[in-house]
């Protein structure tokens, strides 16, 4: 049933009369109320996902670029990419596999993801590198999906390397310290090859 209302003539309409009402008021009322419609704040993704291209999975941490060969000695860049709707993830510990005889990681940076105002710790042993990033406590978090950090890679031997992220060993904590749940994110990987 349309909600009623009384203007100043004391005259009742509902929101529907102003829709199919035949008054100059009209034209102005439909172009500024689709105008705001359309810019009201909704989860909207804004990521690019190769390994989604019907734009089905929501959340996901990715390694970009997903496939790539490269010289010896050369190096390469690779992203970790944390896109998702973040509004309660205040920090992320994970461990990314790799194959140290192909490629051997060099240098590390932190993305946008947890702002200027964060805590990191990387460390690379034995084919894994052991990556946190946290909010510093007492600091006002500005949640976002992007780019969560960068490894510079270089290529040490040839072949391939499989570089992922060890779904047993990923956490992601809120404000709390309480783990968030992640059962559905995807996590994406890449390989390297050394030619």
């Amino acid at each position: 049933m349309p909600i009623l209302y009384t203007v100043e003539s004391k005259r009742s309409f509902s929101i529907m009369n102003i829709f199919f009402s035949e008054s100059k008021m009209n034209k102005f009322l439909i172009p500024f109320l689709s105008l705001y419609l359309l810019t009201c704040d909704s989860p909207e993704r804004v990521w690019d996902n190769p390994y989604d291209p019907n734009w089905e999975i929501d959340r996901s941490i990715l390694i970009l670029p997903v496939e790539q060969t490269i010289d010896m000695n050369e190096e390469i860049v690779l992203d970790v990419q944390f896109n998702m709707y973040s509004d309660a993830v205040f920090a992320v510990s994970m461990v990314i596999d790799y194959d140290s005889t192909i490629i051997q990681q060099i240098n590390f940076a932190n993305g946008e993801v947890f702002g200027t105002e964060n805590i990191s710790f990387v460390t690379a042993e034995d084919s894994k590198i052991f990556l946190t990033i946290s909010f510093l406590q007492g600091t006002d978090p500005d949640y976002r999906s992007g780019l969560l950090c960068s490894f510079d890679f270089v290529g040490i031997g040839i072949g391939s390397s499989k570089i992922q992220i060890a779904v047993d060993d990923l956490y992601l904590f809120d404000p709390n310290g309480n783990e968030i749940p992640y059962d559905d994110i995807y996590l994406g990987s890449t390989v390297i090859t050394v030619k």
